[in-house]
């Protein structure tokens, strides 16, 4: 998972497939498609009890069904970066935050 400007040219068409970009606040955040997963089963459990995360839980199964770039409001970024550390995914909690 790296962080790089949403502009940044030249990905190869494999390494692409394999991840889904997250769009937070003008900045690329790559997820592997199991650690997308993971996290779209949580927010499914969440969906219940939190718009956000049910909105989160659309979005992340649209995006592994073949939309690999999602573009993040900040109410679902505060929501994923607290999923991502739920369920062991601190690296990506990190890179989540402002100052990543």
């Amino acid at each position: 998972m790296r962080a790089a400007p949403l502009g940044a040219v030249g990905r190869s068409t494999e390494a692409t497939r394999a991840e889904i970009v997250l769009d937070v606040s003008g900045r690329r955040v790559e997820v592997s498609r199991a650690d997308a997963a993971r996290l779209q089963e949580a927010a499914s459990q969440e969906a219940s009890r939190s718009s956000v995360a049910r909105d989160l839980s659309l979005l992340l199964d649209r995006a592994l069904a073949g939309r690999s770039t999602l573009a993040l409001r900040h109410g679902e970024v505060n929501t994923l970066a607290r999923m991502a550390q739920t369920i062991g995914l601190s690296e990506l909690a990190a890179r989540l935050s402002p100052a990543a």
